[in-house]
């Protein structure tokens, strides 16, 4: 976060405190108390820019708070009106907003959380066996196709190379056979991620599927999140701020990958509006980077499984990593940062797809990235289309932690973007060429683009053009019709989540950084697929490894006490 937008997140604080106290007054509220509400309502809205759901209190603080005529500290609150701004419960303070939504999805994830078998017993299992039939499956793949055909909520967590996406094929083409009528969604809460999606999923669908009848049943290509639930038109177009209404989709299968991005809002819309005969299913990575948003709702849910978790019958871990030949040290990396088990003084030696280099410097990352975008720029130069060019740009990324600093996203972009200009021979006045590739930094709904989508221009009809991913194929935008963007050369681990690069090079924060995580090295070690580069040494990733992120949430203990 930038100085000047900490100083406005600071100013928001200090105006939605300042409204507390005034409505507290005004409502005739102890004066003893004001003070307590106001540093209450700064510590609620920091939480939730943070991350965070709700805030721990101290027992003094909470009595003073439930006295309040802003607090709503009823137990449980349900029945008191939305005008109480904060909600108290359990020793935890609420924005009010983020009170109701994990409520309302506690509430929806248990009532989803039911036997629905899609087909007799005996039926399912001869269509498993046939899903199956060609070998390569494993126990726990085989449960998330039984739990899909017998449940209406079915969660997967896995890590990459795991299986999600073959056995998510298997599931489908099963439960389109046990009903022929089945309408399936599929779906991500990005583009990108749910074109990758999308392009998995039919890959596999000619071998577990020849008959092509039943291919023409299933989606063409998978759609995002905010598109699916209504919440953009086909134009990209958002719905009007507070509109929370949620009808029922069209769909009877609903799949979304890429789950671990799920915020509480948006969470809590998708359970809201699964039909009441439908099926969902979550998939991802439960330690991979939670959110931008508030919430950590797929983490929170994957850990209700085992004997006694509340969702344990929904739940299915997938273990086994079928990339580990192909990639053992990045295979064992992940492994080791996921269950922090990577210790500080002890070596890690580089193997054919993992290296660690020193010393750290920016001339370093830029030479590398100059290698490695070669295939990208002569691609260009050669007049390669928007779909060859997207593709090639998927083979090479480099990953910082940081957006600021020297080593971070914004500095090594501008330095990069100068030295291929200087390659090329492009007049650095000059902003656009082919092969070059850039990050959407302002949405622009009515051209269905949003913050974080990438893009990468090529020549189209004689004029240079900017292609960006699309749920259809490809979408050319004239450069002179775009947002404001920026290079890149090198994205941000949080931008880079829902993609997968065949060689990353990873730059990460310094030790003590707040961004010195687990789960955000983990996710960057883990968007790599054949190649792995860190710009650092074995300690820096361990320090990390110890430093895992918890954000507050009551929202497994609400579903828990639902379920009992």
């Amino acid at each position: 976060m930038s100085d000047l937008e900490r100083r406005a997140a600071s100013a928001v604080e200090s105006e939605f405190a300042a409204l507390l106290v005034r409505y507290h007054r005004r409502l005739g509220g102890a004066a003893e108390a004001a003070q307590a509400v106001g540093e209450a309502g700064v510590l609620a809205w920091r939480a939730s820019a943070e991350g965070h759901v709700c805030v721990a209190v101290d027992t003094a603080t909470a009595a003073l708070l439930a006295e309040s005529p802003v607090v709503s500290a009823l137990d449980p609150p349900a029945a008191q009106a939305p005008d109480r701004l904060l909600v108290l419960q359990e020793g935890h303070l609420y924005l009010h907003r983020m009170w109701h939504a994990e409520e309302a999805l506690a509430h929806g994830l248990a009532a989803l959380d039911v036997a629905a078998p899609l087909a007799g017993e005996a039926e399912c299992r001869a269509e498993i066996d046939r899903v199956c039939g060609d070998g390569g499956i494993d126990a726990q793949q085989r449960a998330l196709i039984e739990t899909g055909l017998a449940r209406r909520l079915t969660i997967v967590s896995g890590g990459p190379g795991t299986g999600k996406t073959t056995t998510l094929a298997r599931l489908i083409v099963a439960a389109a056979r046990l009903s022929p009528g089945l309408r399936i969604a599929i779906a991500a809460p990005t583009g990108r991620a749910a074109a990758r999606l999308s392009d998995s999923l039919l890959a596999q669908l000619p071998r577990l599927d020849p008959d092509p009848a039943l291919r023409q049943r299933l989606p063409a290509a998978g759609t995002t999140l905010h598109r699916l639930l209504g919440l953009r038109d086909a134009a990209g177009r958002g719905r009007a701020p507070g509109d929370r209404g949620m009808r029922p989709l069209d769909a009877d299968l609903v799949i979304v990958d890429e789950a671990s991005m799920l915020d509480l809002d948006l969470a809590q819309r998708l359970v809201a509006a699964i039909g009441p005969r439908a099926r969902l299913v979550l998939c991802g990575d439960k330690d991979q980077l939670a959110s931008v948003e508030a919430g950590a709702v797929f983490a929170a849910v994957s850990s209700l499984r085992g004997p006694a978790g509340a969702l344990r019958d929904a739940v299915v871990l997938l273990e086994r990593n079928y990339r580990q030949r192909a990639a053992p040290g990045i295979a064992a990396l992940a492994t080791r940062m996921r269950d922090g088990t990577l210790g500080a003084d002890e070596s890690v030696p580089s193997t054919l797809d993992l290296e660690f280099r020193l010393p750290v410097g920016a001339d370093r990352v830029i030479t590398d990235a100059l290698a490695g975008y070669g295939g990208v720029l002569d691609a260009a130069a050669a007049g390669a289309d928007g779909t060859a060019l997207l593709a090639a740009c998927a083979r090479f990324r480099i990953l910082a932690a940081l957006r600021g600093g020297p080593l971070g996203a914004d500095a090594l972009n501008a330095a990069i973007g100068a030295r291929i200009r200087l390659r090329l021979g492009v007049d650095p006045a000059v902003a656009w060429f082919a092969g070059r590739q850039v990050t959407v930094a302002q949405n622009a709904p009515a051209l269905g683009l949003f913050n974080g989508d990438t893009g990468v221009c090529t020549v189209s009809e004689g004029r240079l053009a900017v292609a960006f991913p699309a749920e259809d194929g490809v979408r050319l935008f004239a450069p002179i019709q775009l947002p404001a963007v920026r290079d890149a050369w090198v994205s941000t681990v949080h931008s880079a989540q829902g993609s997968e690069f065949e060689t990353v090079c990873f730059v990460p924060a310094p030790a003590g950084h707040p961004l010195a995580t687990r789960e955000l090295v983990y996710t960057a070690v883990t968007r790599a697929r054949a190649k792995l580069i860190v710009y650092g040494d074995v300690r820096l990733l361990a320090e990390a490894a110890a430093r895992p992120v918890r954000r507050l949430s009551l929202l497994a203990e609400r579903i828990t006490r639902l379920e009992q």
